[in-house]
């Protein structure tokens, strides 16, 4: 498996990190929650992200909704993911259905 940094082509703005085998695997995921042309991908290695202290809990609470339950922003990548999504060079056009 490989991760993948998503981000909307025109404006870089940020979409997603997804974990697939493949490339052309990433469109099955973002197209979950948007269409996924004008997107594009970049392959990062080895990092993380962190996220801000929350209420948020992961499995989701028995008590909440699940289509209801979303996750916190992440505050922060780790400096080699950050290094690498600051590249202009190396991101392709994303696959779409």
């Amino acid at each position: 498996m490989k991760a993948y940094a998503v981000r909307l082509a025109e404006s870089h703005e940020p979409v997603g990190l997804f974990v697939v085998e493949h490339p052309s695997d990433l469109r099955y995921l973002v197209d979950e929650f948007c269409a996924t042309q004008g997107m594009e991908y970049l392959r990062i290695g080895a990092g993380g992200l962190f996220f801000s202290k929350t209420d948020a809990r992961w499995p989701c609470p028995a008590d909440v909704e699940t289509d209801d339950f979303i996750s916190p922003p992440f505050d922060s990548l780790t400096e080699s993911w950050m290094y690498v999504v600051d590249q202009e060079g190396g991101w392709k056009p994303m696959p779409y259905l």
